[in-house]
């Protein structure tokens, strides 16, 4: 299936919208009571990724729901995933880490959260990005969008042993003093004065 290579042909630093649908199937969950009478519920889960991130993810969750605990009175909840996503963004092929912050209102299944593309590799190494995200809370499945950028990326070459060994080691050659300072290197003959100076002129022996 052709892709179109919306962020690769895009300059730097401009962004692209991204929508889509993300679903997960629950590896591991565990419960732990804490002393203020709320849980702290954590697990793993293998996500599936539709529309502009088409891929696989792995994610791990914790999440502090408060107390009552019934199913149709709830206190709020609020907690953080990390999903490691595998497969294409906006046309280009490779690995992003992006973190989630999740939040449940009380007596509202609705879970609503923000996303960041915290880093990349591959050909998503200098993609960027972020946005929001919604889950019904009925099924497992949540809907996204925001918008993804190619940051540019400036190196800056720091000397090395060739730039050091051009100066030597007491600082720059002759040549190089001569080219900045405009004076001749040591041991070359002075300029001839021109015609007509008083340099040339003779000398009178007294």
């Amino acid at each position: 299936m052709a892709r179109a290579p919306t962020a690769s042909t895009a300059p730097p630093d401009a962004t692209t919208e991204v929508s889509g649908a993300w679903s997960w199937v629950s590896l591991s969950y565990t419960q732990t009571p804490l002393d203020d009478g709320s849980i702290l519920a954590a697990g793993a889960r293998a996500g599936t990724w539709t529309g502009t991130f088409e891929g696989s993810s792995s994610d791990v969750f914790a999440m502090a729901w408060t107390p009552p605990f019934g199913d149709t009175l709830h206190g709020a909840a609020w907690g953080t995933l990390t999903a490691m996503f595998t497969g294409w963004v906006g046309g280009k092929h490779g690995t992003v880490t992006m973190f989630f912050t999740m939040q449940e209102p009380a007596n509202d299944p609705v879970i609503t959260g923000t996303w960041v593309i915290l880093s990349g590799t591959k050909a998503l190494k200098h993609v960027g990005g972020s946005g929001t995200w919604v889950s019904s809370g009925v099924d497992p499945s949540a809907t996204y969008g925001g918008t993804i950028r190619r940051r540019e990326i400036r190196r800056f070459r720091l000397p090395g042993p060739a730039d050091r060994k051009r100066q030597g080691p007491e600082g720059p050659t002759p040549r190089a003093r001569q080219g900045r300072c405009g004076s001749a290197p040591t041991g070359s003959r002075p300029p001839e004065p021109p015609a007509g100076s008083r340099a040339n002129a003779p000398r009178v022996e007294t």
